[in-house]
């Protein structure tokens, strides 16, 4: 499962070098947003401008493909976790790019020079198990290696049978402009994905707008990076004391710490691979997140 979501690993150095174009000072959208252009590859169809793990591995059944049970338009992309040749269920992902041929595959972003606020777009979930399903946006910028400038994760699990709008916010560590983009669909990101499980994705679009602050105290908490893999950190307010649990999807508790302030470094390399919910509290304030941990 590590190529289905390569999303935070090594860009495309290549890609980044078609910057040098004049790009152009209206704000900058998703190609194919409306999921309505399609092209065949070899014996299925597959979204313009996105890349699906059926191009790299074909398990008999296409896991993602096009319906015309759109939220707009005539057609949206149905995201299916498939039953492969094995004893392994795939997840049907799609993401905005291409992969490479080779040993290790990477993903390929598109060239991207602006701070959008939030990647939006319609979706429906069937879980018929008790899967997960993960969306993200990660921009990033060459100097010398991919260096993260923002990223959203948008995790949902329960069943949403009518089209419903995500709005996920990009969270900026770097005030510098990103240099490329990749966004990311799975229907399921379980260790053991269920068979059925569908992921509908349709009028994919990037929000300009500005937004004020609510909640000045839970803007300065951090949990990063995500997705993690050897080391996870995260920051609060340095006043007060704090009371920390990390627990996996099951609900047990991996982690947990008591008068914890200001940042705090945590081993994760020893945790399984999947998402994992942070909870912090400090009296009646309290502030939750899901990471995914790969390996």
């Amino acid at each position: 499962m590590k190529i289905l979501f390569s999303l935070s690993l090594s860009l495309s150095l290549s890609l980044s070098l078609l910057l040098a174009f004049h790009l152009p000072a209206t704000a900058q959208q998703i190609n194919n947003g409306g999921l309505e252009s399609w092209q065949t590859f070899t014996n299925f169809e597959v979204p313009d401008s996105f890349y699906t793990f059926d191009q790299n591995i074909f398990v008999g059944t296409a896991t993602t493909r096009k319906t015309t049970d759109a939220h707009s338009g005539q057609y949206a992309a149905l995201l299916q976790t498939q039953a492969g040749p094995t004893s392994t269920n795939f997840s049907g992902t799609m993401s905005y790019g291409s992969f490479s041929a080779g040993p290790v595959n990477y993903f390929y972003g598109w060239p991207f020079a602006q701070r959008p606020t939030k990647l939006k777009f319609w979706y429906k979930y069937i879980n018929p198990g008790n899967d997960t399903a993960l969306c993200g946006i990660f921009l990033s910028k060459w100097t010398g290696l991919h260096t993260s400038i923002g990223s959203g994760i948008f995790y949902l699990s329960a069943n949403t049978p009518n089209y419903t709008l995500a709005e996920i916010p990009v969270n900026y560590t770097s005030g510098v402009l990103p240099d490329t983009l990749s966004i990311g669909f799975m229907s399921s990101v379980n260790a053991n994905p269920t068979s059925g499980t569908m992921l509908y994705i349709d009028d994919i679009s990037l929000d300009y707008s500005t937004a004020i602050e609510s909640n000045p105290v839970k803007s300065a908490i951090r949990v990063y990076p995500n997705p993690c893999s050897n080391a996870m950190y995260i920051t609060a307010p340095s006043s007060g004391n704090h009371h920390l649990t990390i627990r996996d999807v099951l609900g047990s508790t991996v982690y947990e710490k008591d008068n914890y302030s200001s940042r705090l470094a945590i081993d994760c390399s020893q945790f399984n691979a999947g998402v994992y919910t942070v909870h912090l509290e400090n009296g009646a304030s309290k502030f939750t997140e899901r990471v995914l941990k790969m390996d």
